[in-house]
């Protein structure tokens, strides 16, 4: 059996308080299984074996949990579908309800597929989902049992979920300038929060028995999955360098589009109030027009349809039809890289000339009316 004291995160979060103005996170952790993962800390020490915790043991602890939300801690969680259905069912007799976040392998959600459903049905709300590579080249230099489709079809089942999942990818050593690049590039084309690690030897590990004659040093500070501690084909700073990039582009992307949902938000918000007096405006101006010409209400709904179709058939189709040419043409350029430096800058006095020639027999038309 296994246990975790559910007083530590509390007392934490207490003394955080207290001693500075940060609000504690509503979330605490549990435990339920332990083993099976070859990079994480206990992986020999458990003698290789997958331990767990009995069902209403699992129960009991997530019970006496005050917080709202629980961190299930486990390395994998849910390796076997019978012990993740009876916690599950046992969560559900007892009626607990919070919300869960737990980190898993791409193969052990595709193989279990009823017990994480079950899972969000009570209330499972995001996903860790460890890919640790995009593709067969990368999967091999870690040693994993799995191919990138595979990877993908866990990917595309935890997305319809309809929960929150963040990706991990595991940077390895070997990687070069190019490796680094598509990494950024797949991140990018993907809406969910990537994170990037270093594949780093833990003590204890089965990494560690197999790579420790490797090390470049044994400064365990540096062993905080950030900083590589085995041989790089890359000198060590253009490794950091690429490293540092592409975390930067992640965080980047990531604040851009917290940052464009909130003034989407803020628009909504100041635009309905605005749209509504609008509506009520036209409304009111349309009844004491229609009542001058003495047009009747059958008048007044044929003429309402006949403008819906001129702004249809006149204005929305072959406007529809333009715009799909051109964001087509757009995104052939953003694929082929012309929008990106150095492409971008070549290009930029160009196309205003190009736009114009384009236009120009529609813009002599608009000048001379």
């Amino acid at each position: 059996m296994i246990c975790c004291p559910l007083a530590i995160w509390r007392d934490i979060a207490g003394n955080i308080s207290s001693a500075s103005s940060i609000r504690p996170l509503p979330l605490n952790s549990a435990e339920v299984a332990r083993g099976t993962a070859s990079f994480a800390a206990h992986g020999r020490s458990t003698g290789r074996n997958y331990r767990v915790k009995t069902p209403e043991c699992a129960v009991e602890e997530l019970a006496q949990i005050r917080e709202p939300g629980i961190f299930i801690v486990d390395d994998v969680a849910f390796i076997q579908a019978e012990h993740g259905m009876q916690i599950a069912e046992g969560i559900a007799r007892r009626g607990i309800r919070k919300r869960y976040y737990l980190e898993t392998r791409g193969d052990v959600l595709l193989r279990n597929k009823e017990v994480f459903k079950l899972w969000k049905r009570l209330g499972l709300n995001t996903m860790f989902l460890g890919l640790e590579a995009i593709d067969e080249e990368g999967l091999e230099t870690l040693s994993q049992a799995r191919d990138t489709l595979q990877n993908f079809e866990a990917l595309e089942f935890a997305r319809s979920l309809d929960i929150t999942v963040a990706v991990n990818i595991i940077a390895d050593p070997s990687w070069d300038r190019e490796r680094f690049k598509v990494v950024r590039d797949w991140c990018l084309e993907i809406p969910e929060v990537v994170n990037i690690s270093i594949n780093t030897p833990y003590p204890g590990t089965e990494t560690w028995h197999t790579e420790s004659r490797r090390l470049t040093t044994r400064d365990y500070r540096l062993f905080d999955i950030q900083h590589a501690v085995l041989p790089t084909k890359l000198p060590l700073p253009e490794f950091y360098k690429e490293l540092v990039e592409t975390q930067r582009v992640l965080s980047r992307k990531h604040l851009m589009k917290d940052k464009i949902a909130l003034r989407r938000r803020a628009c909504v918000r100041q635009t309905a109030p605005m749209l509504n007096w609008i509506w009520l405006g036209l409304v009111a101006l349309c009844c004491p027009c229609s009542a001058r010409r003495r047009a009747s209400s059958s008048e007044v709904t044929a003429a309402a349809f006949d403008a819906c179709k001129t702004a249809v058939m006149t204005l929305a189709l072959p406007l529809a039809g333009i715009m799909a040419l051109w964001l087509g043409v757009m995104r052939l350029a953003e694929k082929s890289g012309l929008v990106k430096p150095p492409h971008a800058g070549a290009l930029r006095p160009i196309m205003p000339l190009v736009v114009f020639r384009a236009f120009r027999p529609a813009i002599l038309r608009w000048a001379r009316w």
